[in-house]
């Protein structure tokens, strides 16, 4: 009887994702620091980029919300008794940049994963006409 081996798990694969969840710690603190007329959550659309490489699209989604909710939950820890044009625009601004940010990198992933299937199609005809011959 063989005893099998605990499955070993890769430190590195812990290391993308406490980075990314870092970054947008960082983001938030310095967006809440920060002056309102310095736009600092545009800035998340770097962490929506880094979970895309280890995440799946629905939590990809997931994490964008939470950025978006980030944003919003700093600029109403900053304002006083009536927010500044600014301080709006700069937070619509981080909003727009954060979905763009996702809706281009799904519309990449859907081609990729066209250009995939087409690779399969393609090679698995490859092989059933040089089988035929």
């Amino acid at each position: 009887m063989t005893s099998k081996s605990p499955p070993t798990v890769n430190p590195s694969s812990f290391l993308l994702p406490a980075t990314t969840i870092a970054i947008a710690i960082a983001i938030f603190v310095v967006d809440t620091i920060a002056s309102l007329e310095i736009a600092v959550s545009p800035f998340y659309a770097a962490v929506v980029l880094l979970a895309v490489r280890f995440l799946d699209g629905r939590n990809v989604l997931l994490v964008a919300i939470g950025c978006v909710v980030l944003s919003l939950l700093s600029f109403w820890l900053t304002q006083e008794d009536e927010p500044s044009a600014i301080a709006l625009a700069n937070l619509v601004v981080g909003i727009l940049v954060i979905a763009l940010t996702l809706t281009s990198r799904c519309r990449i992933n859907r081609r990729r994963l066209r250009c995939v299937k087409r690779r399969v199609f393609l090679t698995s005809r490859t092989t059933q006409c040089s089988s035929a011959i």
